[in-house]
């Protein structure tokens, strides 16, 4: 087995983000593409991590550091809308 980390980050939305007016309703799912992907990426021979920053409820900084505390390398972001500037200040700041 290959030892390059994959890291497969759900990025940080709150349930209001996420849910918007129904947010006191809504419940939570697990991020199946990424679920997904990861056992593809397993079975190609790579170790793979996860990070549910949105499910722990994890800021942009504690993001960073649990993506840095991983050392991955590469990782793997998947977004919606309403993340995608959260997002983009991740990406810049693992660059850095």
């Amino acid at each position: 087995m290959d030892t390059r980390i994959v890291l497969l980050l759900n990025p940080p939305l709150d349930e209001k983000e996420r849910s918007g007016a129904l947010a006191a309703a809504a419940g939570r799912t697990m991020p199946y593409g990424l679920l997904s992907l990861a056992a593809v990426v397993r079975q190609a021979g790579f170790p793979v991590d996860f990070l549910d920053a949105s499910g722990m409820n994890l800021d942009v900084e504690e993001t960073c550091a649990a993506i840095l505390a991983r050392f991955p390398w590469v990782v793997g972001i998947t977004t919606v809308t309403q993340s995608i500037d959260r997002v983009a200040l991740i990406t810049r700041r693992l660059k850095e």
